[in-house]
């Protein structure tokens, strides 16, 4: 058996946090071993309701880690990367606890076994099968203008560069590259191109993605213009 990680980054999502862990507990909990949660210097309730919820659950392992400031979405991403490798976890599964990602979404993936043929499967938001709930249209144009040009640079279909809900094999991420790349947004698009560079076995999936009462930690105009450096 394949011993999988899910890692929650969180940031001020007091009122998703405990929605987004129920849901792995209701639906995802049989194909996971533990729960990790990050958190990014939260000015909220945040890690509370987090710990009111898992102390509560059913889920028979978790963790809840708090940064000592805010490291952006990278640095939590690399707490928990060195996390899975220290722990010898073979997977670690991504979902934001905003709750914008929808859990049901991996389940035929992990169902069918289908993850362990890959080095890592990125969710795209803009997939011809996904889903985009109350999505903002500039956004949405501002994404696919960037997948457009990536796709051409990197001479292969890119449906996203940056969805929060994503798969990550240890074998993917052991020589710890990671630790090279920014703390900032910036730091799924530079997972994204390592793992063309480096031929990793990858492939995007399809996902539903909404946008309710959360409050976007991206900043449009200024990972707009990295974007554009980075091209």
């Amino acid at each position: 058996m394949k011993k999988v990680l899910v890692f929650v980054p969180s940031y001020n999502c007091q009122n998703q946090i405990a929605k987004t862990i129920s849901n792995i507990e209701t639906y995802f909990s049989k194909y996971l071993d533990q729960v990790l949660v990050v958190d990014n210097g939260s000015t909220d309730t945040t890690v509370k309701n987090a710990h009111d919820y898992l102390k509560n659950s059913s889920l028979k392992s978790y963790k809840i880690l708090s940064n000592q400031e805010n490291y952006s979405l990278g640095g939590s991403h690399k707490v928990a990367f060195n996390y899975m490798i220290d722990n010898e976890f073979d997977y670690l599964v991504t979902i934001h606890g905003d709750n914008q990602g929808d859990i049901k979404n991996l389940i035929s993936i992990f169902e069918n076994l289908e993850y362990v043929k890959y080095d890592c499967m990125f969710g795209a938001r803009f997939h011809p099968k996904s889903k985009l709930i109350n999505y903002s249209k500039l956004r949405i144009i501002g994404n696919i203008f960037f997948n457009i040009i990536f796709s051409i640079l990197l001479r292969s279909k890119i449906y996203d560069i940056g969805a929060g809900l994503n798969i990550y094999s240890k074998k993917f991420i052991e020589k710890k590259i990671y630790l090279n790349f920014p703390n900032s947004m910036m730091f799924n698009p530079y997972l994204h191109f390592y793992s063309y560079l480096t031929k990793a076995k990858k492939i995007f999936f399809p996902i539903d993605w909404k946008e309710e009462d959360q409050i976007s930690n991206v900043s449009f105009f200024k990972d707009t213009l990295n974007l554009c450096k980075i091209v």
